[in-house]
């Protein structure tokens, strides 16, 4: 049986590379069309908005681990998870620097199944999975795709500041 699911939820997971995103309606998260500004940079909308479950290196990890039979445990724990989620009030101005610098505008949100749905995996693969910051990439500058945020250690390295969502001056297309 599958759970339900907040409208506009949809799983997607790669088998091939072990990836997890939730993708979510842009209306869901009240992510119009418009870019903003903010501190002085033209922040662009995502085109697509996601909350990231199983990112990059844990994929990588998850993939190189399990086997056929793993993987489809996998797949069907994703279907089996009532994938609702809370739009926190929570917003935050992420910066990566070096050599391909980036910022983002995130804003949190909670997964009441996640905690579950992390230590089911790790029965099944026997990997430790750190809980992960949940979040929505709503704008971005100098990287479209956003600035991974795998870890609380990378949230606590990454993030500049608190937004207050006032403060994003909505700018013509």
């Amino acid at each position: 049986m599958v759970a339900m699911r907040r409208p506009g939820v949809t799983p997607d997971f790669d088998r091939t590379i072990g990836s997890l995103l939730l993708r979510l309606c842009k209306a869901a998260v009240d992510l119009g069309e418009r870019a903003v500004l903010y501190q002085g940079k033209r922040f662009k909308p995502k085109d697509e908005v996601h909350i990231t479950v199983i990112g990059r290196a844990l994929a990588s990890e998850l993939v190189d681990s399990a086997g056929a039979t793993e993987i489809e445990e996998i797949a069907a724990l994703i279907d089996q998870t009532e994938w609702r989620y809370v739009l926190s009030n929570c917003w935050y101005h992420v910066v990566r620097g070096g050599d391909k610098p980036a910022e983002s505008i995130i804003r949190m949100v909670e997964l009441p199944a996640l905690a579950a749905f992390y230590s089911r995996l790790e029965a099944i693969t026997g990997l430790a999975i750190p809980p992960r910051p949940a979040h929505v990439t709503l704008y971005t500058w100098g990287d479209h795709g956003g600035i991974g945020i795998a870890t609380w250690e990378e949230f606590d390295e990454r993030v500049a500041g608190a937004v207050d969502p006032a403060e994003l001056d909505t700018e013509v297309p």
